[in-house]
């Protein structure tokens, strides 16, 4: 595929959100998306703004009440299991803008929308709706081209593991049980990275589930380390447990901790309970986004609320082929004395990745004058490109985490190239300005 398609395909779909001068994430509701991590962070955007965790460029938050330029807009977040208020009817998807997944959610969808009657932006959903909302945003809505249709018919066609029909929101479980049944590698849709399965235990209860369903055939796979930005991580609990397990989506590659670096999760009396794991095992800080309780993860951005997020947690591995074994999802645990950790057995039965690749991206009638930007490499160090729409002249303006502005660029070709050498380490807000639109994406340093 050539260079100069690759860029107009990028300006057509938009890989990140964009807003009108005067609105706030405009075309939030419809759009599609490129990519996981594009829909990921674009859905959870509004969130993420009234947690302070993004400082979007002439936004500001006051009571769960954001206001952009002149229009304020009220923010409800809420971690919710199905319940009345969890689904969006059928019949409402035009008052919404969203009759484009139709397709997908025949008779109902996931409540993380904007609602216009109220300029409100709600999400009431838990772990999954997040998550099978933002597959369903993803690639294009075929059966083979959606993200969450493609994941649905390849999983219940094997019927090795359980999958949710089509109109319903999966089960974290399924996602963690049916990741490792994948392939592990495929040049379009979904493909099984790494993970861990107690697959006796799993066979026994799929049949509880649905006798009707073959024998599971999901294996241990290692490898953890490769996993990147917007794979998906799945945990599956067993039927003893209250919850039935968690996801969450990669902000970026799983960072491994030394004996340095694990002090920032552990306070001084559990330390050295994290050190003498540390010496069994592989431990990795994951940054997540998803859709959980109030400070549900290390470092939490839901200080004052629950729903959707942005946290870290710790996976530990094997440490001869670096397949998962365990996880520490919270502070709480972190603050035992040994350290509290939920390991593959008899509470958890499948910890595994998924990730999905987008090899077409038809289907859908993507917004002709909205810009979109790709930077890379992400995260970066020394050197940031900007990739831009091609005969477009536009503005790029780049902020720091807290907002203020330390670039201003106006563009006259395709490509720009930065000298990051001198930044500090951290987050920063990238902001490209072309026909009356913005596209918004992040940058990390490390």
């Amino acid at each position: 595929m050539g260079k100069c398609f690759l860029l107009s395909l990028f300006a057509l779909v938009g890989l990140s959100s964009q807003a009108q001068t005067d609105t706030l994430l405009h075309g939030y509701n419809p759009k599609i998306y490129p990519s996981v991590i594009s829909a990921a962070e674009d859905i959870a955007m509004p969130y993420l703004i009234d947690e302070h965790y993004i400082n979007y460029p002439n936004a500001t938050v006051k009571d769960s009440t954001i206001t952009y330029y002149s229009l304020k807009y009220h923010v409800h977040n809420y971690y919710l299991n199905p319940t009345t208020g969890y689904y969006i009817a059928s019949s409402l998807y035009s008052t919404y803008g969203i009759n484009v997944f139709s397709k997908i959610w025949p008779t109902q969808i996931p409540n993380i929308f904007f609602k216009s009657a109220d300029t409100s932006f709600y999400c009431q959903s838990d772990c999954v709706g997040y998550l099978t909302r933002l597959l369903s945003a993803t690639g294009d809505t075929t059966a083979t081209g959606n993200a969450y249709t493609n994941i649905m018919n390849t999983i219940r066609g094997v019927n090795t593991s359980p999958f949710a029909a089509k109109g319903y929101v999966a089960t974290a479980y399924e996602f963690a049980a049916g990741f490792p049944t994948l392939p592990t590698k495929v040049s379009s849709g979904w493909q099984y990275v790494c993970g861990n399965v107690e697959a006796d235990s799993i066979d026994k209860y799929n049949h509880v589930l649905r006798t009707s369903i073959n024998t599971y055939n999901g294996v241990r796979q290692g490898g953890f380390a490769s996993s990147q930005t917007g794979d998906v991580l799945a945990f599956g609990y067993s039927k003893s447990q209250s919850s039935n397990g968690h996801v969450m989506i990669f902000e970026k590659s799983p960072q491994l901790l030394t004996n340095t670096t694990i002090a920032a999760f552990f306070p001084a009396k559990s330390l050295a309970s994290a050190k003498a794991l540390l010496k069994k095992r592989h431990i990795y800080s994951v940054t997540v986004f998803d859709c959980s309780g109030k400070q549900a993860h290390f470092q939490d951005s839901r200080t004052l609320t629950s729903g959707i997020g942005h946290g870290t947690l710790l996976v530990y591995t094997d440490t001869i082929d670096d397949a998962p074994l365990g996880f520490v999802f919270d502070t709480a645990q972190a603050n035992y004395n040994p350290i509290h950790t939920d390991t593959l057995g008899s509470a958890v039965y499948a910890i595994s990745v998924g990730r999905f690749i987008n090899g077409s991206l038809t289907g859908f009638s993507p917004i002709l004058n909205s810009p979109s930007i790709l930077v890379y490499p992400n995260p970066g160090k020394n050197e940031l490109n900007i990739t831009l729409p091609e005969n477009i002249k536009g503005s790029i303006e780049i902020y720091t985490a807290d907002g203020k502005m330390i670039e201003e660029r106006t563009t006259i070709s395709a490509l720009l190239k930065l000298n990051t050498q001198t930044w500090p380490k951290g987050l920063y807000i990238i902001k490209y300005t072309c026909n009356g639109y913005n596209s918004i994406v992040k940058w990390i340093k490390e």
